[in-house]
């Protein structure tokens, strides 16, 4: 097991963003204990509240890595349910993935459907929400949960005196993406035209809709996607989104609806989410097919436009998901790549949105409230 842990900080709150590796070939029940066991002793020798979490697990072993982390966590720190995703049959998990906070002041729970979701907390005159699944284990026809999980995403905000207009980031995790994908856009384009943030034609402005990764990793515990969101309330322009950036154009113009970035002050500094990004150039079209290194070289090459546009140095990474279609993809990005971007990553079997892609990236890049990077905390 391998932990990393990356914090920084602004006034008198501090954010930690931690990332739970296994190792290699190690029995999968023993890792989730070593796993929960490293991350629930660091977060309570340091006082902190756990506002994110997911995790990816082997497939068919979620009740065993609920177990070890309830056992880990005690009844206080379990009381929202993690973003549970499943790994491909005979692949080892991905890892688990935290952002726990220190500071920040009346914490308040957010209700889904099922129980508790997430949390809603302020400091220093600004308001967040952020969610785990807002719909685990829901079951339905595809665009159905699509739909239900916006209306579970507004009801979660609601809840934080915000709306949709107030979410950065959401992180959509689709079963059998290339199935349904159109669909999917379909009814997400959809809502947000209803709700004013997109126009039904004639521009192919997402500014005012989240950065967004959509990939097709499913969640453990069924249903047909998983649906993740952080938001910010107060003054919309505390957000800047880049519905284009680096050298990739709208999402919108090919139809779907999210930004390529958004950027926002967080409790410990501020916070850039780059959207799931894929060897895509500027006209929309896919590069280097069948070439996972040529798409694994292009991916890192349009994040870290994103990162010259927004003005963040490399070295501000502080989560990093590397989505590869098979475990060749993940082999190669593993043994030619990994070792030459030292990021947390954690690597994850996955369909990407189109059939010609092989790879997809996504990266959190945040800096304390003096500017400086995050740093790296033992």
């Amino acid at each position: 097991m391998h932990l990393d842990v990356l914090a920084f900080q602004s006034g008198t709150s501090c954010e930690f963003y931690m990332c739970a590796r296994p190792e290699e070939g190690e029995d999968a029940r023993a890792e989730a204990k070593a796993m929960y066991g490293a991350i629930a002793d660091y977060v309570k020798g340091h006082q902190l509240r756990i506002c994110r979490e997911r995790a990816f697990v082997p497939h068919g072993a979620m009740a065993e890595f609920a177990a070890e982390r309830s056992a880990a966590y005690g009844k206080d720190l379990a009381a929202v349910a993690p973003t549970w995703l499943g790994g491909a049959a005979n692949v080892a998990p991905g890892g688990i993935q935290v952002h726990a906070v220190r500071g920040p002041k009346d914490w308040k729970p957010l209700q889904g459907q099922h129980g508790q979701v997430g949390w809603t907390f302020s400091d220093q005159g600004l308001r967040w929400a952020m969610t785990n699944d807002l719909c685990p284990g829901a079951s339905g026809p595809a665009p159905v949960e699509t739909q239900n999980a916006l209306l579970a995403a507004e009801a979660a905000v609601g809840q934080a005196g915000m709306n949709l207009r107030h979410v950065a980031r959401t992180w959509w995790f689709l079963d059998d993406i290339l199935g349904w994908y159109d669909q999917f856009n379909d009814v997400r384009n959809r809502h947000f035209i209803e709700r004013g943030m997109l126009q039904r034609e004639g521009s192919a402005d997402a500014s005012q809709v989240p950065a967004s990764t959509g990939i097709g990793v499913s969640p453990a515990g069924g249903g047909r996607g998983a649906l993740e969101l952080f938001a910010i309330g107060g003054d919309e322009l505390c957000m800047q989104r880049f519905s284009a950036a680096g050298r990739q154009r709208c999402a919108y113009e090919y139809g779907s609806a999210f930004a390529r970035a958004a950027q926002l002050p967080t409790p410990g500094g501020t916070t850039l989410f780059v959207s799931g990004t894929a060897a895509i150039d500027a006209a929309g079209k896919t590069c280097y097919r069948g070439e996972a290194s040529g798409q694994i070289a292009m991916t890192i090459d349009n994040i870290m436009a994103v990162f010259r546009e927004a003005k963040y140095p490399a070295g501000s990474v502080v989560q990093a998901m590397a989505y590869c279609r098979n475990a060749n993809v993940a082999r190669i990005f593993t043994y030619s790549w990994r070792p030459q971007i030292p990021w947390p990553w954690v690597i994850v079997i996955g369909d990407v949105c189109r059939d010609d892609l092989l790879f997809e990236a996504e990266v959190t890049a945040c800096r304390g409230g003096d500017g400086r990077c995050a740093s790296v905390i033992l």
